[in-house]
């Protein structure tokens, strides 16, 4: 296989040191065919390392907005039931922290809604209120019956003598 290379040459055999200072040096561009042969491929040397990774491309452009497509067809029209009806079954209160609770004890077209709803715990004691103001009086209740004469309690010690009293007059009874 031949080559086809382009060397820039200058000619200056002559000893005039130098170019084209009118010693008769000629240069140029000139064709030279070098004949290469391939020899034999030789063994794949090792991988390098891995590059860094390079910086992140800019975001192209964004595209046109597609043309709208065609409307699609219209759906079949659907088969109208009969009404379905509700009613509330019962309710109950639930034990306290227990989830809230419906079911249906009836069918799909005859719904009957039971409820449960848990009992909320017991809240905290409010603070005492204000005295309020005294009531009239109520009348008088009726007298109760007599009690019973309760045990004779134990004799008192003897109190002190009294004032001497005023001496007495006599007077005679006559008999008749």
């Amino acid at each position: 296989m031949l080559n086809k290379i382009n060397i820039f040459f200058s000619c200056c055999n002559c000893g005039c040191g130098g170019w084209n200072n009118g010693c008769g040096c000629s240069s140029g561009t000139r064709t030279v065919y070098i004949n290469t042969l391939t020899g034999i491929t030789g063994a794949t040397g090792a991988t390098g390392a891995t590059g860094a990774t390079g910086a992140t491309g800019v975001t192209g452009a964004t595209g046109a907005t597609g043309a709208t497509g065609a409307t699609g067809a219209t759906g079949a029209t659907g088969v109208a039931g009969a009404a379905a009806t509700l009613v509330v079954g019962t309710t109950e209160t639930g034990e306290p922290g227990t989830e809230a609770l419906v079911t249906n004890s009836g069918t799909a077209e005859a719904a009957v809604l039971n409820f449960t709803i848990p009992r909320g715990a017991t809240g905290a004691t409010g603070a005492t209120g204000e005295t309020g103001a005294t009531g009239a009086t109520g009348a008088t209740g009726a007298t109760g019956e007599t009690g019973a004469t309760g045990a004779q309690g134990e004799q008192g010690e003897t109190g002190p003598a009294g004032p001497a009293g005023q001496a007495g007059t006599v007077v005679p009874l006559a008999l008749q």
